[in-house]
């Protein structure tokens, strides 16, 4: 379990390592809020992820670290671990997809790792990073999912409660993915509901913080908008306490692990949710990092339809006779309500023609997506058939 006690223990730790980085007001960019950066781009790998790293590090016996370290990233964790390996004079191997942008492989070079270049996306590298660790002996660093990599990258959270509580504004993209077995839970007295599920526990973090009227735009995968259960629990509360006003349907292509479906929530803190717009930048709709990245432009609709100086004059695109393939669309509270598990898992456009132009990559994520949601279904099937049985 991650403590307050053990996030003080990291903060020590890192002390002489990780720099306590500045909270700094932004006075100069326009916003009806107080917006303040946490610069944490000023550490010497330019990235947060050296907290959690190093501290996972040091709470290794020097048998484990001797044996050489291992993990798999796109840029800032490889960054960290190649840093901290150096700072113990140990040996670190870093897998990196063969699409890492050339700047960050030279900048894990220069901190003495050595750097494998396997596999078009990140899921391909950190499996082959697996398979060296078996191998070799050597020891995985994971990124995210681990409880030492959690706790020295909370030391960022209590150097922001220490200097701003609660806040206005909340921009974040927490890390995806699935929680291996065997994980350890991190456990929240102060959570709506108790979940493995690692998206929904950023989000629960992330509504927790905000103050009565603050504002959050967070990128989260689909089955934010659909799981069952705690899922169901905190989409409710959300409903309920917040104004989730807005949600963008991102297209897929538009980060390293190929096929990951992702949305864009906005919602205030303080009044309940009357109407819900969504827009579907998602059918139809085709990027690659390789030969039609996203960019601003692409998303200059939304943002028209979006009305940010005042959302109570938008007006759907979306029409049943005349224009049924509008991107923009309104859903009331009451209409969410009805559905299956207040889902908000929401399309209405026909998706064109009938070919289909995805990668394999793509085909098999989504695979396995729909089979992840099919067996939790299954599971929940089998306890209501055990209830009855023994009824």
């Amino acid at each position: 379990m991650v403590t307050i006690d053990k996030i003080y223990h990291a903060a020590f730790v890192l002390k002489d390592v990780a720099r306590k980085t500045d909270l700094i007001y932004a006075q100069n960019m326009k916003s009806s809020a107080e917006l303040y950066l946490k610069t944490e781009n000023l550490q010497i790998t330019g990235s947060f992820k050296l907290r959690g790293a190093y501290y996972k590090i040091s709470t290794l016996s020097p048998e484990e670290r001797e044996k050489g370290l291992i993990t798999a990233s796109a840029g800032n964790h490889a960054q960290g671990v190649a840093y901290a390996a150096k700072k113990y004079g140990v040996h670190a191997s870093i897998v990196m997809p063969t699409t890492t942008p050339l700047m960050k492989v030279n900048r894990t070079k220069s901190y003495g790792a050595e750097v494998i270049l396997k596999g078009d996306v990140y899921d391909e590298a950190c499996e082959y990073a697996y398979q060296l660790a078996a191998e070799k002996g050597y020891t995985f660093i994971h990124p995210f999912d681990d409880l030492a990599v959690a706790t020295g990258q909370g030391t960022i959270a209590m150097e922001i409660f220490k200097e701003l509580p609660l806040v206005d504004v909340i921009l974040a993209n927490p890390p995806f993915g699935t929680r291996p077995a065997g994980s350890v839970e991190i456990n929240r007295p102060d959570f709506y509901v108790e979940t493995k599920n690692n998206q929904l526990n950023f989000l629960q973090h992330m509504m927790l913080m905000l103050k009565t009227g603050g504002r959050a735009a967070v990128v989260l995968p689909d089955n934010v908008l659909f799981e069952a259960g705690a899922g169901e629990t905190i989409r409710k509360r959300l409903l309920q306490d917040f104004n989730l006003h807005t949600i963008l349907r991102l297209p897929t292509g538009i980060f390293y692990a190929q096929g990951v479906k992702a949305n864009v929530l906005f919602f205030t803190k303080g009044e309940p949710t009357k109407d819900i717009w969504f827009y579907d930048y998602r059918t139809d709709v085709k990027h690659t990092l390789a030969t039609n990245k996203l960019e601003r432009h692409h998303l200059d609709d939304f943002v028209a339809c979006y009305q940010a100086e005042n959302i109570n004059e938008r007006t759907e695109t979306y029409n049943a006779e005349t224009n049924p393939q509008g991107r923009w669309r309104k859903y009331t509270v009451e209409e969410v309500t009805l559905r299956d598990k207040t889902s908000l898992d929401i399309t209405w456009i026909k998706q064109g023609g009938d070919s289909d132009d995805r990668s394999l990559a793509e085909l098999m994520a989504d695979i396995k997506d729909k089979s992840q949601t099919i067996s939790a279904a299954v599971l929940e099937l089998e306890k209501l058939l055990a209830n009855i049985e023994e009824d």
